[in-house]
């Protein structure tokens, strides 16, 4: 279908029967590594693809003029996907700030469906989209009403069944008061109040406010840094402070952050069900770079804590001796937070303060909450006096396996590759605790280059590595760090730390010509996981670049890395590529999941957890119901593709584009709770939206969608698809040469 003629020449003359595995069997049916695919008749299904991958269009066919469709979250299963546009579709109510209106696409039976999240501005003329729930049911907003005053900016859930449900204000009451609000779109304290974090269902909420806003009771002091507050279920009037002892009183008058104060890590610094909550107070010696006071109730230094339940505060880089008896809490050097496991049993932390002996200088540590009463603290980066930790490149999900950089030599002996730490180099090691290695179990890496720092170095939210379940890691680097690379580019990498193996999986497909010349000589990167910014709940489940199987790696290169790129690389433009591994993640290969003949950049967004979806953005219009040149958001899906849709006898344009994006909704969006307090009600199930039923095309309808696709692209290529066009649905059909039957 959408094929670049170097490729349709290749494929009548068997020429890329040289390509490994089930590719030699030919291209007469399947794909480029199945012999054969059961859905090779519906739209969508393309042989250039791997793993019987059809191209589904996620984003709908008309748009209102709209751009910007990108992916905001994906949900767990891959059925659902959020985004924004600044347009307006599918009965959106409105977007107030013009930063774009959010819309929930549904995967159903015969297409995506797009639904309208965005509250009407008829009840809120200010919101702004905060965060959402995992599998995408549920949403948060801060918003005001027009009979509320102009300072106002209250929290509410948006439930499944589209009535908004109140959580509580952000701001006092008393900055709150004042004009009605009416239909002003923007808050009157936005650039002191920020949403901070969620749990995964959206019951606990954090936020900070910053100076002069506040709450009665809070006892920071300095003007310029934020207080944290948590709201527990619906229907509350004022926030509780995070970071209080024993008494009620705030540890620091100084600054209490989520996670860490310093670089912003919040990576699942709430936990998953929001029962734990790790944050830093602030010493009183420093904050933001000015002197708080020595009279300010504080810390000395910077010091980590956990909240459990909101109810007990526990000292994590200060232990008692009762949490750690071998810990020595005598000196005073700052922590900082770096991650912790999902369900909040475990934290890791960096300090340059001795809490085991003979632990001198920056180390990584860990505080396990499962061994109460025992060795609570664990020093992560042992195996040298002074190791030197860098930073932390990432902890898995489960907290078992953390990836950390250190300049010490750490371990003794080669890697699978045959090489060992350098000593003063960027060493990157795994440690791993768990029912293998219950006592704890340190590996050697690779050794990255300097350009690297932001694997390490970075904010969470920034930082180019992922690992799913810790066994896997994908992250790139400029160092060639594998036999026979000779790359001077950023290149994609994988790590199994099962088998200690490590390979490049930005190459080029074996057996296509000048695949691994392009991709040494183009830089490849992987999506990016923004922990800490909006979506937080949703985050472990959206831009994912690896499988939870490791089998699967999705990044972008603008080499020609594998045959029908060639035109994309020659624009100068990005295109979206998979690595796919059988057995060991060296027995793997790369496909094109763009169409490689886009002139403007086609970026992946990531792949589903299962690897069954590769999202990924492009304006090329790859399905004939497409029929801009926007970009549009398209699922490239394994065993996916859908019945044509019926097309009306000599419709032109928007009249063709049939009910795939016809909206649904989740409920009416004009119902708003004041319930009093309480829980939230459960997330609704994925998968319950389902679209019309399509009568199945004539050949002559599937002949007519086929050429005007034809009519996209480029003169020079557009013969030959309508040729295809014409072999495959012509039949009995009686078409002449300009396509109408």
């Amino acid at each position: 279908m959408r094929k670049s003629l170097l490729v349709w020449f290749a494929l009548v003359m068997g020429v890329l029967g040289v390509l490994s595995g089930p590719v030699s069997a030919g291209f007469a049916a399947g794909d480029a590594n199945e012999a054969s695919c059961p859905n090779e008749a519906l739209a969508g299904f393309e042989s250039l693809l791997p793993d019987c991958r059809a191209y589904e269009m996620v984003t709908p066919p008309f748009k209102n003029g709209g751009h910007n469709m990108g992916v905001g979250a994906v949900s767990v299963d891959g059925s659902r996907v959020l985004s924004s546009s600044t347009s307006a579709f599918a009965g959106t109510p409105g977007d107030t700030q013009l930063q774009g209106a959010y819309y929930v696409f549904s995967r159903s039976g015969s297409g995506w469906v797009a639904s309208a999240v965005s509250p009407s501005q008829a009840l809120f003329p200010a919101q702004i989209f905060l965060a959402a729930s995992p599998d995408l049911s549920r949403s948060l907003w801060a918003m005001h009403s027009p009979s509320q005053g102009r300072g106002a900016m209250d929290l509410y859930v948006r439930e499944g069944d589209g009535s908004f449900v109140r959580v509580g204000p952000m701001v006092p009451p008393s900055l709150a008061a004042g004009l009605p609000a009416g239909s002003a779109t923007l808050f009157g304290y936005e650039g002191f109040v920020a949403y901070r974090g969620a749990s995964s269902d959206l019951s606990h909420v954090l936020f900070s406010t910053e100076g002069a806003v506040h709450w009665p009771g809070d006892t920071t002091t300095h003007a310029n840094v934020n207080s944290l507050y948590e709201y527990v279920g619906a229907g509350n009037s004022r926030p509780e402070l995070v970071g209080v002892d024993g008494e009620g009183r705030l540890i620091s008058d100084c600054e209490t952050s989520l996670g860490s104060n310093e670089s912003r890590d919040v990576y699942n610094a709430v936990s998953g069900n929001g029962g734990t909550v790790f944050f830093t107070a602030v010493g009183h010696l420093t904050v933001s770079g000015f002197p708080c006071g020595e009279g300010v109730r504080g810390p000395e230094v910077s010091e980590l804590y956990a909240q459990l339940d909101g109810v007990e505060t526990v000292a994590i880089s200060e232990p008692s001796r009762q949490q750690c008896a071998e810990c020595n809490t005598a000196s005073r050097m700052p922590a900082a937070f770096r991650g912790a496991s999902q369900d909040g049993s475990k934290v890791f932390f960096l300090t340059e303060q001795e809490l085991l002996e003979g632990a001198k200088g920056m180390n990584l540590y860990e505080y396990d909450f499962n061994n109460p009463g025992a060795q609570s603290v664990l020093r992560v980066s042992q195996g040298a006096v002074e190791p030197l930790v860098q930073g932390v490149a990432r902890v898995s999900e489960d907290g078992s396996h953390v990836y950390f950089v250190a300049r010490g030599v750490l371990t003794e002996g080669a890697d699978g590759e045959g090489r060992e730490p350098v000593a003063g180099g960027e060493n990157l090691y795994l440690f791993e605790r768990d029912a293998t290695y219950p006592a704890g179990h340190l590996a050697f890496v690779a050794t990255l280059a300097e350009a690297d720092s932001r694997d390490w170095s970075e904010s969470d939210k920034a930082r180019p590595v992922q690992t799913p379940d810790g066994r896997f890691l994908v992250f790139q680097s400029v160092a060639d760090l594998t036999a026979g690379d000779a790359s001077s580019e950023q290149q994609v990498f994988e790590y199994d730390s099962r088998t200690e193996s490590l390979v490049r999986v930005s190459v080029g497909q074996v057996g296509y010509a000048g695949g691994m010349a392009s991709a040494n000589a183009h830089s490849s990167s992987i999506p990016t996981q923004q922990y800490g910014e909006r979506l937080l709940p949703t985050e472990a489940a959206t831009n994912l670049a690896v499988s939870g199987d490791g089998s699967k790696v999705v990044f972008n290169s603008a080499g020609a890395l594998a045959p029908g790129a060639e035109v994309a690389a020659a624009a100068g433009v990005y295109s979206a590529y998979e690595y796919r591994s059988v057995g060991a993640i060296a027995n793997g290969n790369v496909y094109l999941i763009a169409d490689g003949t886009n002139a403007l950049s086609a970026f992946a967004f990531g792949l589903g957890a299962s690897g069954q979806d590769v999202f990924f953005a492009t304006a090329d219009p790859l399905l004939a119901q497409d029929g801009d040149n926007q970009y549009d958001v398209y699922d490239a899906r394994s065993g996916g593709g859908f019945p044509v849709p019926a097309v009306a006898a000599g419709c032109v344009g928007e009249a063709c584009q049939g009910a795939v994006s016809g909206p649904v909704s989740f409920g009416s969006p004009g119902s708003v709770s004041s319930a009093g307090a309480g829980n939230l009600s459960p997330p609704v199930a994925p998968g319950s939206v389902v679209a019309p039923r399509v009568k199945a095309p004539t050949r002559a309808q599937k002949l007519a969608g086929a050429l005007r696709a034809c009519r996209n692209k480029v003169r020079r290529k557009r013969g030959v698809c309508e040729a295809r066009a014409r072999k495959r649905y012509a039949g009995k059909a009686n078409v002449n040469a300009k396509g109408k039957g």
